[in-house]
C-alpha cells in the first residue's frame, strides 16, 4: 500500500470561483485505487494543468515513478518547482505539448485539473480528454473534474452554450448516472474500454473527480 498525504487545505475560492480542493479528496482516490490493487509506484504520471502543484498533485507526486507537470502561466512555475521538486516541469501550452511525438502512449496516469469555465478557448475538460488516446498507454487511468451543478451560468453565456452543445442536455444539473453513461460512451468513441469508473466528491455538491480505468481496444 502507498502512503497518502494527510494534510488538508481549506476550501478557498479564487476570482473565477475555481475551488481549491482538499488533499483528503485525492487521498481517497489513491486509497480506492489501492483497494483495487492498482499500484501507482510504477506509473508515469502527467498533471495536464499543473498550476502551482499544491492543490492535489502533491498527494501523489512522491508515489509515482515519474511525474510530468505542464503549466502555461509562467507566474506559477517558481512555486510549481518548489512544490514538486522531483517533477519534470514544462512551461507551455499543454495542448501543444501533448502533440509531441515523444509523449505518444507515454503515460500511465493523466490528471486533468480543468477550470470551471472557458479558458483560452477551451472549455472545462472537453478538449483535454481528446488528447488521452494519444498520451495514454494501452492501459491507464484518467482523472478529471466534473461539474454537475454549475454556478453563475447566466453570467457565463459561452460556458453555458458549450455545456449544452457538449452534453446535448439543457438541464443545468447533471446526475451521476447520466455522467457515468456519458463518459463510458465518450471513451468508447476514443477507442477505449472502460474497465472501471468511479467518482470522488471534491467540493460541496457540484464538483467531483471522475476516475476512469481504461484499456485500449
Amino acid at each position: 500500500m502507498v502512503k497518502t498525504v494527510l494534510n488538508t487545505y481549506k476550501i478557498n475560492l479564487s476570482k473565477n470561483r475555481r475551488p481549491v480542493p482538499t488533499l483528503d479528496s485525492f487521498n481517497k482516490i489513491i486509497d480506492l485505487l489501492n483497494k483495487k490493487k492498482i499500484n501507482l509506484n510504477d506509473f508515469i504520471a502527467l498533471e495536464f494543468f499543473a498550476r502551482e502543484g499544491d492543490w492535489h498533485t502533491i498527494a501523489y507526486s512522491n508515489i509515482v515513478k515519474e511525474l510530468y507537470a505542464w503549466e502555461i502561466d509562467s507566474q506559477f512555475i517558481k512555486n510549481l518547482k518548489k512544490n514538486l521538486p522531483n517533477a519534470i516541469i514544462e512551461n507551455g501550452n499543454s495542448f501543444e505539448l501533448s502533440r509531441r511525438k515523444k509523449y505518444k502512449n507515454y503515460f500511465d496516469l493523466i490528471v486533468i485539473d480543468n477550470p470551471q469555465n472557458v479558458f483560452n478557448g477551451y472549455c472545462e475538460h472537453f478538449d483535454a480528454i481528446e488528447r488521452v488516446n494519444f498520451l495514454l498507454k494501452d492501459k491507464g487511468i484518467v482523472i478529471f473534474n466534473i461539474n454537475v451543478r454549475p454556478y453563475n451560468l447566466k453570467e457565463n453565456i459561452l460556458w453555458n452554450r458549450r455545456r449544452i452543445d457538449y452534453y446535448k442536455n439543457t438541464s443545468k444539473i447533471l446526475n451521476l448516472k447520466f455522467i457515468y453513461n456519458f463518459y463510458k460512451n465518450k471513451f468508447n468513441e476514443f477507442n477505449f474500454n472502460v474497465i472501471d469508473i468511479f467518482h470522488q466528491k471534491r467540493h460541496e455538491n457540484f464538483l467531483f473527480y471522475l476516475v476512469l480505468i481504461l484499456e485500449k481496444k
